[in-house]
């Protein structure tokens, strides 16, 4: 890895300890200012009913990814909206990779977008969103 910025090297290690990263185990790869990354290894509870993993920890992955590069340009960022578009099923479980980047800044607001991706280089949702900086 690359010598990392202070506040960026920061903000790893908090998404890192966040609450959720922890309890899906998910690995941030990489983050620079106006991106970052994100992995979920694949793992068996996060499964539902039909043996597919659940779609609200495909969404949460992407989410951490999102607050992760919307604060990575240095200052805290509110999320205003996402929305996401599930765009193939994820048949069983598999490595999840979200990247997200920053599309365009404006002022105060940026606009974000973040791909879900599985196993070879498919991707399986996508998202648009929108960040504030107050």
């Amino acid at each position: 890895m690359s010598q990392e910025k202070p506040y960026l090297a920061k903000l790893r290690e908090q998404t890192e300890r966040n609450g959720l990263a922890l309890g899906l185990k998910v690995e941030v790869s990489r983050v620079g200012e106006g991106q970052a990354e994100v992995v979920l290894e694949s793992q068996g509870w996060l499964i539902n009913h039909k043996l597919r993993p659940e779609r609200i920890v495909a969404f949460a992955v992407m989410d951490l990814a999102l607050e992760l590069a919307c604060h990575s340009l240095g200052r805290p960022g509110v999320l205003l909206e996402e929305e996401v578009s599930f765009l193939k099923a994820i048949e069983r479980p598999q490595r999840l990779v979200a990247v997200a980047r920053m599309v365009e800044k404006a002022g105060r607001k940026s606009s974000w977008e973040v791909e879900l991706i599985g196993e070879g280089g498919v991707v399986v949702a996508r998202a648009s969103a929108m960040c504030y900086y107050p």
